[in-house]
């Protein structure tokens, strides 16, 4: 099969909308959505063309997604530069930290300000560190549960580094 043609085929099966990327439910869009890396282990041809494909959104909706990520990453630090759209539905501790140390050009940038007292918020507030995005969306639970320490941390850290990003344009909050 042609190159063009694989592309064309793993860019309509990868391709992530934007309506859903950018979503501010609380449910997320993106229940199962590691069955595109699948189409990476047909063959070195098809990683090859899909790995840019695969890597260019990257949603960070389970522990065994983030573990997977930060391990590919870890083999091959080039799939980080493909990133360009980074969605974390949840706080990841160390692996978030391991992640993003390799994605340099995400452009969009969408995480949640649901925080609980017993998350770990290192690898969040280390995240908004390295990043410089163009847009930045933000999804948030019922304000009587958010208050507690974790949460002002992140927030303080979020407020500090978004006057530190000079590409954003655009910011969107639920």
């Amino acid at each position: 099969m042609p190159e063009e043609l694989v592309h064309a085929v793993l860019a309509a099966h990868l391709h992530v909308e934007d309506e859903a990327f950018s979503s501010t439910s609380c449910v997320s869009p993106f229940p199962g959505r590691g069955a595109g890396a699948q189409c990476l282990r047909v063959c070195k041809t098809w990683a090859r063309i899909g790995a840019p494909l695969f890597y260019h959104t990257v949603v960070l909706h389970s522990s065994d997604m983030a573990v997977a990520v930060a391990s590919a990453f870890n083999r091959n630090s080039g799939y980080g530069a493909f990133t360009r759209r980074l969605r974390v539905e949840t706080q990841y501790g160390c692996c978030l930290k391991q992640i993003t140390r390799f994605m340099t050009n995400v452009d969009e940038f969408v995480f949640s300000l649901a925080i609980w007292t017993d998350t770990q918020t290192t690898g969040l507030r280390h995240t908004l560190t390295l990043l410089n995005p163009r847009r930045v969306t933000l999804t948030m639970a019922p304000l009587r549960r958010l208050m507690n320490h974790n949460h002002n941390e992140v927030v303080s850290c979020f407020c500090q580094q978004i006057t530190r990003w000079s590409r954003l344009v655009c910011q969107w909050m639920n």
